[in-house]
């Protein structure tokens, strides 16, 4: 992990915080104890490097040499030990440069020995306001990280269970399928072959897995090339009506979800008919949604399955995973008429 005080602004901000202490210093110790400008200009700039050096050496302390323990005893006495250690090493040092540096300057080098146990007071509250920012800056990085974790480990998840449901929809089609294509290859062998091949399209579609968000013209395309291949088995029985808003044609929704609701409506509409079903499909764009309506007639005599099948149950799980919302698909019952909503969040450009 990069050095906090050594990327981005923070080495700037470090050394000028640095500069800023150094000057206080040398303005303190020339007017108000009369140390002379010379030895107070080194004084300043020795003992605050000395402590600036170390201050970049303390992040190496927290983030790789004290134990990671719950020990809190324990820690605060590696700590005491650790800035015992470094500030007393770097205030004798720094003592011995300057008398080594100023040796005649007697008044200067009494204050200067006078001072030690002030200037190590002075280090150890370094020490404490360093560990504190670094122990900050530790959290902030390890919180980041995890929340990063997490934020991928969700989009894995979430990816795999798209991929998941939207598999959950090819085996119901298929299987229906390839019982038309058995009935027709006997009855009419152009028919099922006209079939095989707009089944091939469609479920080439349906495989593709690089896009979840796609546009609704091109999910009504293949909503088009779905219904083409019931049409071959149902005739005239199965009519189709759509209304969409020019608007609404580039707007963008998760692939495959609205075929699992024209399966529901030819499963139950269609299939339990001698009448003609007819399926319509209205949107427009509302409040940055799109309001996709589909309806379609049924028998009122022939008896409805209680309870949600997988269709609708797949696209409950679908919105929430994308949008974080189950209850953008709602659906209504009226007499001979079944209705379906579904509003699709649109980001605002």
């Amino acid at each position: 992990m990069i050095h906090p005080i050594l990327e981005g602004n923070g080495r700037k901000y470090y050394f000028t915080t640095w500069a800023i202490i150094a000057i206080a210093q040398v303005v303190i110790l020339y007017q108000y104890y009369d140390v002379p400008l010379y030895p107070a200009l080194m004084d300043g700039l020795v003992f605050n490097v000395m402590f600036l050096t170390l201050g970049i050496g303390y992040w190496f302390v927290v983030r790789y040499t004290l134990p990671k323990t719950n020990d809190l005893t324990g820690l605060i006495s590696s700590h005491v030990m650790i800035a015992f250690v470094s500030i007393l090493g770097s205030v004798y040092l720094g003592d011995f440069i300057l008398r080594i540096t100023f040796p005649r300057e007697s008044s200067y080098l009494s204050f200067l020995g006078n001072s030690l146990l002030g200037r190590g007071f002075i280090g150890m509250l370094y020490y404490a306001v360093i560990m504190l920012i670094y122990y900050m800056i530790q959290y902030y990085q390890d919180l980041q990280a995890k929340l990063s974790t997490e934020l991928e480990l969700k989009s894995i998840i979430k990816e795999t269970e798209l991929k998941m449901l939207k598999s959950q929809i090819n085996p119901h089609f298929i299987f229906n399928s390839l019982n038309s294509i058995s009935s027709l290859t006997l009855s009419t062998p152009e028919k099922a072959r006209e079939m095989i091949v707009k089944m091939s399209d469609f479920l080439r579609y349906s495989l593709v897995q690089e896009n979840e968000q796609i546009t609704l013209k091109d999910e009504l395309d293949q909503i088009n090339t779905y219904l083409d291949i019931e049409k071959i088995r149902f005739g005239d029985q199965l009519i189709f009506e759509s209304a969409v808003d020019a608007e609404c044609l580039n707007g963008q929704v998760p692939r495959m979800i609205l075929q699992p609701l024209f399966e529901n409506a030819i499963k139950y509409g269609v299939y339990e008919s001698m009448e003609p079903v007819t399926i319509k499909l209205f949107c427009e764009n509302m409040n940055c949604e799109l309001s996709i309506t589909i309806t379609n007639n049924f028998d009122p005599e022939t008896i409805i399955k209680k309870g949600e099948g997988i269709g609708l149950a797949n696209i409950r799980q679908r919105l929430q995973l994308n949008y974080g919302n189950r209850d953008l698909l709602m659906t209504r019952l009226e007499n001979d008429q079944f209705t379906v909503n579904l509003r699709i969040p649109q980001s605002e450009k």
